[in-house]
């Protein structure tokens, strides 16, 4: 039985979310399936796309290694909220729990941090100065649009990996003769 529940793990302030997936597979066989159905990360693709290479290409890349794997969607443009899942295979007595978390890239990460860090200390040396209180919501403007940014970016792209995701996996349980019984599909 294919079992999905979402761990209440999803951070307020910051794109990350983590859920657990149970599978009454073992990891090796996921681990070959899941290898065979993702594509090898290729930094040039979206350069071959541009170049006129229309090959179709599986919806998922990333890389599978041992009892760990990451991926991410396959896409033909630059996108800095793209999430990137990362995951590892657990083996239990009735199959496999994979566990994963979804986050973006670290170097994203590290941009916005620098951007509300500096936003945060231009805030608080505009009040300490005592300028106009209108002054100070310059500053405050900006970190709620890269809130409402980071938001919005991460979720839209990270509910149509975790769509993706999802039929990756019903797609190896069924290859495998494994129902769907009892699944619940809240990924």
């Amino acid at each position: 039985m294919l079992s999905f529940r979402l761990q209440a793990k999803k951070m307020k302030w910051f794109p990350y979310e983590t859920w657990v997936i149970e599978s009454p597979l073992s990891h090796e066989v996921l681990r070959k399936a899941m290898s065979a159905r993702i594509e090898k990360p290729d930094r040039l693709r979206l350069w071959h796309h541009f170049l006129g290479n229309t090959e179709k290409h599986k919806p998922l890349e990333g890389t599978v290694k041992g009892r760990n794997f990451t991926l991410r969607r396959v896409i033909y443009h630059r996108n800095s909220f793209q999430p990137y899942l990362y995951g590892r295979f657990k083996p239990n007595d009735h199959g496999t729990t994979l566990i994963m978390s979804m986050t973006l890239h670290s170097l994203t990460i590290a941009f916005f941090l620098l951007w509300f860090g500096v936003l945060f200390m231009l805030s608080v040396l505009i009040f300490f100065v005592g300028t106009n209180g209108l002054t100070l919501l310059v500053p405050l403007g900006f970190l709620l649009f890269a809130v409402i940014l980071v938001e919005v970016g991460f979720h839209s792209e990270a509910n149509q990996t975790k769509a993706l995701f999802s039929e990756l996996l019903a797609d190896i349980h069924a290859a495998e003769g494994v129902t769907n019984q009892g699944a619940s599909s809240n990924l």
